[in-house]
């Protein structure tokens, strides 16, 4: 098993834009593509679906980013709540219901 490059988001139709525009500052993501049921937005590694279905999943998958200390401070800046810490990082909980872990102390 691998863990997958595609996470998808669910959100309401009417805060689509707005998460969009979220996962382009905290991720650094690129719209790819659109259609009536969702966006594409494109990762260096990882493509990321903002659906538009009534269901809310709860989605975790672990980044790394450039500068952890930044990261941390934009996270919370854009929102997200850090909800625990890990030896290795801090989990969080995004305004549109992605989890996932921020690992800061790469090898």
């Amino acid at each position: 098993m691998r863990r997958s490059e595609h996470i998808a988001v669910v959100v309401p139709r009417e805060k689509v834009e707005a998460a969009i525009l979220h996962y382009k500052t905290t991720l650094g993501v690129v719209e790819q593509s659109r259609s009536a049921d969702g966006v594409e937005l494109k990762g260096e590694n990882f493509t990321l679906w903002i659906d538009t279905t009534e269901d809310e999943p709860v989605v975790l998958q672990e980044y790394v980013p450039a500068d952890p200390v930044a990261s941390r401070a934009l996270h919370e800046a854009q929102g997200c709540e850090i909800y625990g810490e890990s030896a290795v990082g801090f989990h969080v909980r995004d305004p549109y219901g992605l989890h996932y872990h921020v690992w800061t102390k790469p090898d």
